[in-house]
């Protein structure tokens, strides 16, 4: 559904979702309203598994497509990741709100990390479209899959203030 929701109204679709999900869908449920972001914070009981939900938010989805092309690109990001995210769970330093970064800040500085080393392991933002080699076009020859990778668009059309032009590919 192409529709815009003012601010008021996502915050009643968010409490209409919480209800939803705390009393149909058996999921802890709790609407986080007054971010600047309001949100939809989500655990499932049974398996732990958590989860946020918003309204008319295209970063997360950048983000995520953003995350799955830089692991194509070397897999060895998503297990380095986890590594540096756990030990800083362990840590208790991983809350934003207790002002130390999130989970995507750790992500970040590892992806930071690895677009510095010599030779880089994953190209910057601003190369757009990369030829994977090595080990990572093997396995797209492989698989079928493509042997670049595009990044994708950011939703405002920049990232840290730097406008991001991407070539078009064909369908």
């Amino acid at each position: 559904i192409n529709q815009f929701y003012s601010e008021d109204q996502k915050r009643e679709k968010l409490k209409e979702l919480s209800k939803h999900f705390r009393f149909k869908q058996n999921l802890n449920s709790f609407a986080v309203l007054n971010a600047r972001v309001p949100v939809i914070k989500l655990k499932d009981p049974k398996t732990g598994l958590s989860a946020d939900v918003s309204i008319q938010n295209d970063l997360p989805v950048f983000k995520s497509k953003l995350l799955s092309e830089y692991s194509r690109i070397d897999p060895r990001l998503k297990q380095l990741v986890l590594v540096i995210k756990t030990w800083a769970k362990a840590r208790g330093i991983n809350c934003a709100a207790q002002g130390t970064l999130n989970s995507f800040g750790y992500t970040l500085l590892v992806i930071h990390y690895l677009q510095n080393l010599t030779p880089a392991i994953l190209p910057r933002l601003t190369d757009v479209e990369i030829e994977l080699k090595g080990e990572a076009r093997k396995r797209a020859e492989a698989s079928g899959r493509p042997t670049t990778v595009v990044l994708p668009e950011h939703p405002q059309g920049q990232v840290g203030g730097v406008t991001v032009h991407h070539h078009s590919t064909p369908a």
